[in-house]
């Protein structure tokens, strides 16, 4: 801890101020006082729990407020009871040193506050920590108001202004003057850093050794699976001595990041010898062989840059399951088998955006509604049928030029069953010819190469 900021801490004795003595670590400025060299500013004044005359108000103890005590204003140093009625936003501001700390690591931690009537905001050096938004209205001051930990990254070398805006707003009914309206401010927090470092930070993938490039591989993975996370972590390697807090500054990406993605996002400080845990994560709705890159620009207070790169890869292979029906595509002809597998074909939708289908080349296998237009393909019966529908797709598509170009791709199997996704399988652009076939145009060969051996001797 650098310093206890709570209203009516005394730092020196590390205890309490006691009732009616002025808060030295506070000042306050409100309506009309900005200034403080023409009209003085207000004197914060400790107060224990007390009641006004105002029935609107009763300062009690706030349970979880316990080190802090309320201050009250007062325009004079000396005099000890309220005096404070003008309406507006008042500011008490308090002050901590962070020579000798790590600055960028600095924070307000576990802030608690209350307020009569309505608390504003946080401002750590001119920059907005917190914003009570909504506007809270008008806050009973019986009420006290966890915010957490606040203004990481906002702090700087030396002395840091810490600024708490405070509403002083008029009652509504018989106080509707505002001539009740006090204004009050409880606070509980301390400010936390760790002292200024001597070593530089070390980001790694690994916590014990030195690891500046990760690569993760999924493998081959069917489409539309689910495989599991690859996890993996950052970690600021721990040297002999006063290590700096490493900053994931940002992130580059490049490749194909919207298939291998990952939940990486820069951060402000991670101490030496800490780690935190990421996964990189696959999405497998489309063929093909994906790479993606992540470099990652870490520094520190002392000025360290420093570089991990993070390599993800995986293939997406179109897969067979026997319980659907397979779409066959010849890339060679163009022609299109649909076969039930293991189970039935009553009905079909294939669709493009390009109007890329032959539909004069098309042949129906269901007794039944057909329709054939070059964005769409489809035929429904009640009866089963299976077997080729023609030369309808054009010649050469890959395996992830047949899946982009059919934009809807559904098969029915049965009445009252989900239509799903045809398996869609591409039969090579050339034709494999049967071993006794390769044999004879070898002999061929060679028959032709003694013919011409022949000729050109007899010439």
């Amino acid at each position: 801890m650098v310093r206890n900021i709570s209203t009516g801490y005394d730092n020196p004795t590390g205890t309490l101020m006691s009732g009616s003595e002025f808060e030295p670590d506070y000042e306050v400025m409100g309506p009309q006082r900005w200034d403080p060299t023409p009209v003085r500013p207000f004197y914060p004044v400790v107060a224990d729990d007390f009641h006004l005359g105002d029935p609107h108000v009763t300062y009690l103890d706030q349970a979880g407020m316990p080190g802090a005590k309320w201050l009250v204003l007062s325009h004079d140093e000396d005099e000890v009871l309220v005096t404070s009625r003008e309406l507006g936003l008042y500011r008490y501001r308090t002050t901590v040193d962070l020579t000798g700390y790590d600055y960028s690591q600095a924070y307000i931690r576990d802030l608690i506050v209350t307020a009569d009537n309505a608390f504003d905001s946080v401002v750590v050096n001119g920059e907005l920590a917190h914003d009570a938004d909504p506007f809270p209205g008008v806050q009973q001051a019986v009420v006290a108001f966890p915010i957490g930990d606040v203004g990481l990254g906002l702090f700087q070398d030396g002395v840091n202004t810490i600024d708490f805006f405070v509403h002083n707003a008029a009652y509504a009914g018989d106080f509707a003057s505002g001539a009740f309206s006090i204004t009050a401010f409880r606070a509980s927090a301390t400010v936390e850093a760790p002292v200024f470092p001597t070593l530089p930070s070390n980001a790694s993938f690994n916590a014990v050794s030195d690891v500046n490039v990760l690569n993760l591989d999924f493998g081959t993975v069917g489409i539309g699976s689910s495989p599991a996370p690859i996890n993996f972590s950052l970690a600021n390697l721990l040297d002999a001595g006063t290590t700096a807090h490493v900053v994931l500054d940002a992130v580059t990406e490049s490749g194909d990041t919207a298939e291998l993605s990952t939940d990486l996002a820069p951060f402000l400080g991670l101490a030496a010898g800490s780690s935190l845990d990421y996964e990189a994560l696959f999405d497998t709705g489309r063929p093909g062989n994906y790479n993606a890159s992540y470099e990652l620009s870490f520094s520190d207070v002392l000025g360290t840059a420093q570089t991990l790169t993070l390599n993800l890869s995986g293939q997406v292979q179109l897969t067979d399951d026997p319980d659907i029906p397979d779409l066959i595509y010849n890339a060679a002809t163009g022609e299109v088998i649909l076969d039930p597998d293991n189970s039935a074909i009553i009905g079909y939708s294939l669709q493009n955006a390009t109007n890329s289908f032959l539909p004069g080349n098309h042949t129906p296998i269901l007794a039944g509604v057909t329709t054939a237009l070059t964005s769409q393909l489809e035929e429904a019966a009640l009866a089963p049928g299976s077997g080729s529908i023609g030369l309808v797709l054009p010649t050469g598509l890959t395996e992830i030029e047949l899946f982009d170009l059919l934009t809807v791709n559904q098969v029915s199997r049965s009445l009252g069953s989900p239509l799903v996704p045809f398996d869609l399988i591409v039969l090579g652009g050339t034709p494999v010819p049967e071993p006794s076939t390769v044999v004879l145009a070898a002999l061929g060969l060679v028959s032709l190469a003694f013919f011409r051996r022949r000729r050109r001797r007899s010439i």
